[in-house]
């Protein structure tokens, strides 16, 4: 039988400190356990705890081990205490909200800002920059991406000047060649015209090529020295819509008189002829073509749709590249050299403006332009 707890000695009572209430001891345990020891079999934990050995003196006591077992240290508190683990959980997590946040979105921003030049690029906007202020990898990697862009830039450029160069001077020897077949075909005897004939008219498409290159040349390496000014689409379109001489009916517009763009009125309206020229060649057989305008968030819209079969959907992104053409999504007539789309998409942007295409609902292809107003 364990003696009753021994009650406190006043003399151990500090100077100063309130007396002890009656029946109040001091603690015997320490707060925590000195040592904890597992064993296998049976699987138990063990509590040992060695009671103050000057505290036991002044209770006439010999000295004492608790012992105490527990098959398992989680959730007992007298084995296992998780508040140090919490405090210490707690503050590593505020240590990476104000170390690792402000870095990673620093990383994240400019990992965005380069993949936003790269899109550019893509796209053939050689103009963007990537940030090369950063000292680390991103830096250089910003640095690579512009030096990228310059030089892609300069193919791209040297590309085209080339062939405005060689569409030039094939222009005029062409079209010598062209009169010299004219005057041949009346002169020759029946039996020599059709040859005669057919060398003229692959001369007559070797003149439209250089034509369409020419065009194409300018309106690329012209973008920067373009200037824009207000223009009037109504102006614009009733222009296009006699260039290409197109007979009543075929063509529907719905222009307001009032709407006006920043662009360039020769550009302009050479983009908006060949887009009639290509929806009547391939689609004028199906119904008339439809040429509308009108304002959306702020920009101005101008679309011209045709009634025909359309575009399968995964050659829509390819329509304005140079020399692309799908003679089999429209008819089985081949015409064009393929440039006309990749014109319409270099004088757009020459203007500052963005071209798409889209197969509309119940058929027919849609060529939409959006300028900012």
């Amino acid at each position: 039988m364990f003696p009753p707890p021994p009650q406190a000695d006043p003399a151990d009572v500090p100077p100063g400190a309130p007396p002890p209430r009656l029946g109040q001891s001091r603690p015997l345990l320490p707060a925590f356990p000195q040592r904890v020891e597992r064993t296998d079999n049976p699987r138990m934990f063990w509590l040992m705890v060695h009671l103050p050995l000057d505290r036991l003196q002044m209770a006439g006591m010999v000295p004492l081990v608790l012992v105490g077992k527990a098959p398992s240290i989680e959730g007992n508190p007298l084995l296992f205490n998780p508040n140090p683990w919490i405090y210490l959980a707690v503050g590593m997590v505020v240590f990476s909200a104000f170390f690792w946040v402000p870095l990673t979105r620093n990383l994240t921003r400019a990992i965005a800002q380069m993949t936003r030049t790269t899109e550019a690029i893509a796209e053939g906007r050689f103009d963007v920059e990537a940030s090369e202020k950063r000292t680390d990898e991103l830096g250089r990697l910003g640095l690579a991406i512009n030096r990228m862009a310059r030089r892609l830039k300069d193919f791209v450029t040297g590309q085209k000047r080339f062939l405005g160069d060689a569409a030039h001077e094939l222009c005029s020897p062409l079209a010598r060649m062209e009169i010299a077949l004219a005057i041949l075909e009346e002169r020759c005897d029946e039996k020599s015209i059709p040859y005669v004939r057919d060398v003229r008219e692959e001369v007559t498409h070797m003149r439209k090529l250089a034509n369409e290159l020419l065009s194409f040349s300018k309106a690329s390496l012209g973008e920067n020295r373009i200037k824009l000014e207000p223009v009037r689409v109504a102006d614009v379109v009733a222009q296009a819509v006699r260039q290409e001489h197109c007979e009543a009916g075929r063509v529907e517009i719905q222009v307001p008189d009032e709407l006006s763009v920043q662009a360039s009125p020769e550009l302009l309206c050479r983009a908006l002829a060949n887009l009639l020229r290509n929806a009547v060649h391939y689609a004028g057989h199906a119904g008339p073509v439809a040429i509308r305008a009108w304002e959306e968030a702020g920009d101005v819209m101008i679309a011209v749709a045709d009634r025909g079969p359309g575009v399968p959907a995964g050659e829509l992104e390819k329509l304005f590249d140079p020399f692309y053409r799908i003679d089999e999504s429209r008819t089985s007539e081949t015409g064009g050299v393929g440039l006309g789309l990749a014109i319409v998409k270099t004088c757009v942007e020459a203007c500052r403006g963005t071209v798409t295409a889209f197969n509309q609902d119940g058929g027919g292809l849609v060529v939409q332009v959006r300028f900012p107003k």
